[in-house]
């Protein structure tokens, strides 16, 4: 059998959408048009069937792909938060050690010794 969460096509071209154009702004109001619903009824079908709001989503997926960068690059910090859609470092770091429970410096130290 197969487990993958099955998701509203509608849902599935957001997440589409945000995980292979990380880097880009994204509003609600745009994904909406781009799946032809309104807005609210956009945020509430995704927030009900991925269980995070869109936004809450994007960073997730922008965090996760910065700790790939960090555990197989040896590119800066800086950098990096760029590379994933933060345009400034000192929020991505806020972000990062929020998500991680540690700075994306320590995060590549404590990967190094692992």
């Amino acid at each position: 059998r197969d487990t993958k969460p099955m998701y509203d096509i509608r849902v599935e071209r957001v997440l589409n959408a945000l995980t292979h154009r990380m880097t880009e702004s994204h509003t609600v109001e745009q994904l909406a048009a781009s799946v032809n619903l309104s807005p609210s009824r956009l945020a509430h079908l995704f927030k009900k069937q991925v269980g995070d709001s869109i936004i809450e989503t994007l960073n997730k997926i922008r965090l996760r792909e910065a700790a790939r960068y960090l555990r197989f690059t040896s590119r800066q910090i800086g950098e990096i938060a760029r590379d994933v859609g933060f345009a400034d470092p000192f929020y991505f770091t806020r972000q990062f050690t929020a998500f991680f429970g540690m700075s994306p410096a320590a995060y590549r130290e404590q990967d190094k010794h692992d």
